[in-house]
């Protein structure tokens, strides 16, 4: 994902994507542009600075039925007028795009992506997830197993900074939580492995913000509060307490809350600045739920079951899922899935705390009674 897209163009901020009702009434002539307007809430004085954004004030079936209109009908006429106006935009100025390829924004935006597509029931999203960290990999990886920290017309450039780091990290973690798939998990130690070495402080715990490989500095510096984007350290701590709980590993547990416990006061003095770092404690502080999902036969049941245990909130929980029976390797870097079979020929789900777990529930129905029931 490309870093940023400018407000405006032609100095005008939003000028590549709103409208004025007259511009409307131009692309779609009289009649579509009387439907599309009250659907799409274009107004002559306009909802945005005398311009108008295109949104849905209403459902299209309401919508549909308060115009005498078939919803099916409607819908398709909507879709014919947005590809006029689409077509039509592509002709204005676009605002300018910034191409650089930073490693810790699209590790934001893996995390996202593949949480939503789970939520969401959105394979695209996960697809676009699993397709940014293959690049990052490929691209944004030293020989070494560093990281860079930008990529560029087919250039990486400078060494990797902690969020770097800690971002692809959780990434990578919540990639394989919903895809299963052990690249992700793999990736994710390797670079946790090179995080504790280049930029772990183990006399005060947490993290510098550059590593040992970078440039001689008078003094190293920690990133601790939150800006736009969440602190290097607050994403090294969610991370290593989420890697911890899905690995059994108590080195990645110790080191979580270590990064915690260097910025306690941090916490008690301005909490609205370290809103990552409380969310990481809140997970630290809970004992967290363990989802292992096997796979049977059917590929479908098995998406299904993994929906529905994203689908209620459950900030504490992690999954270990496996779409082919577990590996001896994947067992030993998860040992949620370790001597875990399905059952039945079905998708099997293992439940536990402290990877101690119930009886095995099957298919989607029986992880719907377990959730219902632990509400």
């Amino acid at each position: 994902f490309y870093a940023t897209e400018d407000a405006d163009s032609e100095g005008v901020e939003g000028k590549y994507y709103v409208w004025s009702l007259e511009e409307v009434r131009e692309v779609l002539g009289p009649e579509r542009a009387r439907e599309f307007a009250y659907v799409y809430d274009v107004t002559e004085q306009g909802n945005w600075e005398e311009q108008n954004i295109l949104n849905l004030p209403k459902p299209i079936a309401q919508a549909a039925k308060l115009l005498g209109r078939d919803e099916a009908e409607l819908r398709a006429a909507l879709a014919e007028d947005r590809a006029q106006l689409l077509a039509a935009r592509e002709r204005r100025i676009p605002p300018g795009k910034d191409t650089k390829v930073l490693t810790s924004w699209n590790g934001l935006m893996i995390a996202a992506l593949a949480e939503g597509s789970r939520i969401l029931k959105a394979e695209r999203y996960l697809d676009a997830a699993r397709a940014a960290a293959a690049f990052l990999l490929d691209r944004n990886r030293q020989p070494d197993g560093r990281l860079w920290h930008s990529y560029k017309d087919g250039q990486a450039k400078f060494n990797g900074y902690l969020d770097d780091y800690s971002c692809l990290i959780d990434g990578l973690t919540r990639l394989f939580e919903v895809s299963g798939q052990p690249p992700w998990i793999e990736g994710a130690l390797d670079l946790t492995r090179v995080m504790l070495e280049e930029f772990a402080d183990p006399e005060h715990g947490g993290f510098f913000y550059t590593g040992r490989s970078h440039e001689a500095l008078i003094t190293r510096q920690k990133d601790l509060f939150d800006n736009a984007t969440p602190s290097g350290n607050a994403m090294a701590a969610t991370a290593l307490l989420r890697l911890a709980a899905l690995t059994g590993r108590d080195d990645l547990a110790q080191a979580g809350r270590a990064t915690l416990q260097a910025v306690h006061r941090l916490l008690e003095q301005t909490p609205t600045a370290a809103g990552q770092s409380l969310i990481a404690l809140d997970f630290l502080l809970a004992t967290p739920q363990e989802f292992a999902v096997i796979a049977g036969a059917d590929p479908a049941e098995f998406r299904a079951v993994l929906e529905a245990i994203y689908r209620p909130f459950l900030p504490h929980k992690v999954v270990a899922p496996a779409p082919e029976p577990p590996s001896s390797h994947l067992g030993q870097l998860v040992p949620l899935l370790a001597d875990r079979p399905a059952q039945e020929g079905r998708t099997t789900t293992y439940i536990c705390e402290h990877f101690a777990c119930r009886a095995p529930v099957i298919g989607v129905e029986g992880i719907a009674a377990s959730l219902s029931m632990s509400e």
